[in-house]
């Protein structure tokens, strides 16, 4: 019986996990003593220990999927009277990570960019700033001049990918501490351990915000930043900063502020510590 019919199915119906997932891929056919072959891109598949042949050639198992897989898969089927070539299958996998936006000021304009590459096909992605609107596929990257920019606006971009969709917004400001109200006064008594601290967030949990870096200055007894040491130690992370004081002293007391500084500039928090005898 000559061959017929040839018809090459996937196992997944979806994007995979490029370096995790695997996939199978089936030729089947009508005819008999049937033989397979199997090509990427109509060339002979090369070797690969990724790729396993079973069920008499029939089908193949990629374990796991990479990038270097892009490209159209097909099988061709044949004996003594004849050969079909199937349909193309090409595979897909998911962009790396979530999808990130950014910004930074370059001189007096600013940069803002979002991005979530790696994915086949490539992730389309739609960037938002006010009335700016840009297009762009797996990354974006906008030029923005100083009297377009309006601090505190949020910028968002859309990305989407076959079955895949995702946002990220972020607020395009310096750092923020909605509620913080300076020079708010904290009392302390001698020998106790105290606490100040400062925690950076946008008004709503889905927004994003640019990441920070904090020093801390007692202004009662120096301009300069304060040093590490077995009386006071920083504790800071990328939206939040705690200057902890173990043993308390009279010195200690007074006006203490935390710069807190991002890609687009810096902001003031200051605290007022009071310190009371035991």
């Amino acid at each position: 019986v000559p061959v017929s019919g040839v018809t090459l199915r996937s196992n997944v119906s979806g994007p995979v996990v490029a370096g995790k997932e695997a996939v199978s891929l089936r030729c089947s056919s009508y005819g008999t003593d049937l033989r397979y072959s199997w090509m990427l891109d109509r060339f002979r598949l090369p070797d690969d220990p990724r790729y396993k042949l079973m069920d008499n050639n029939s089908t193949l198992v990629i374990s796991p999927v990479m990038r270097s897989d892009g490209g159209a898969f097909s099988c061709r089927v044949y004996n003594y009277l004849s050969s079909e070539i199937s349909n193309n299958i090409s595979l897909s996998w998911l962009p790396d990570g979530d999808i990130q936006c950014g910004a930074e000021r370059l001189g007096s304009s600013f940069r803002f960019y979002c991005s979530w590459p790696g994915g086949n096909p490539t992730t389309t992605l739609i960037w938002r700033y006010g009335s700016l609107v840009q297009n762009g596929f797996d990354s974006i990257t906008a030029d923005v001049p100083p009297y377009q920019v309006s601090l505190g606006r949020t910028m968002t971009c859309v990305g989407n990918h076959v079955q895949s969709s995702a946002m990220c917004s972020l607020v395009i400001d310096v750092p923020q501490s909605p509620g913080f109200i300076n020079d708010t006064i904290t009392t302390a008594k001698k020998g106790s351990s105290s606490f100040l601290s400062i925690t950076l967030s946008s008004d709503t949990q889905e927004t994003q915000i640019l990441p920070a870096k904090f020093t801390w200055t007692h202004l009662d007894r120096s301009a300069s930043p304060i040093p590490t040491s077995e009386n006071l130690s920083v504790i800071s992370d990328d939206f939040s900063s705690v200057l902890i004081i173990p043993h308390m002293k009279k010195e200690f007391g007074g006006k203490f502020m935390c710069k807190a500084e991002n890609s687009l500039g810096s902001n003031y928090f200051t605290f007022i510590l009071d310190v009371e005898e035991e």
